[in-house]
């Protein structure tokens, strides 16, 4: 779903010429192609111990995304209104994000479990 709504929003950012549509498509985009390969590759997840850590920081930072768009791109301004202009406007969308994605690989070095060989005897029975 997450797929195809990327693909939606990205046709509708292109159709009406809005760049911050089209810019927070990839997110649906990569999320749902991370889902697909997740499903696809299931018994190499199942073979990482801390799988759930990483999926739980991770929903972590989406959420830390949202409420500090939500507060610089709608309360921001009309908190303070004489700072408010285009500039403001798409930093305060694409700030967030690009903190995030920052995080995030600063948190994978030390937390994501390192890839091994092949699954385990019980996870590929499964």
């Amino acid at each position: 779903m997450c797929l195809l709504s990327g693909v939606g929003v990205l046709a509708l950012g292109i159709k009406a010429g809005a760049p911050l549509l089209m810019g927070f498509s990839a997110i649906g985009l990569f999320t749902g192609q991370d889902m697909l390969r997740k499903r696809r590759h299931r018994e190499r997840l199942a073979a990482q111990p801390r799988w759930w850590l990483v999926e739980h920081y991770s929903a972590m930072l989406g959420n830390g995304i949202a409420t500090h768009i939500a507060f610089l791109a709608i309360g921001l301004p009309r908190l303070l209104p004489a700072i408010d202009g285009a500039a403001l406007h798409y930093a305060a969308w694409f700030g967030p994000v690009v903190v995030a994605i920052i995080a995030k690989v600063v948190i994978d070095r030390r937390w994501k479990p390192k890839a091994r060989g092949a699954a385990p005897e019980m996870a590929r029975a499964a």
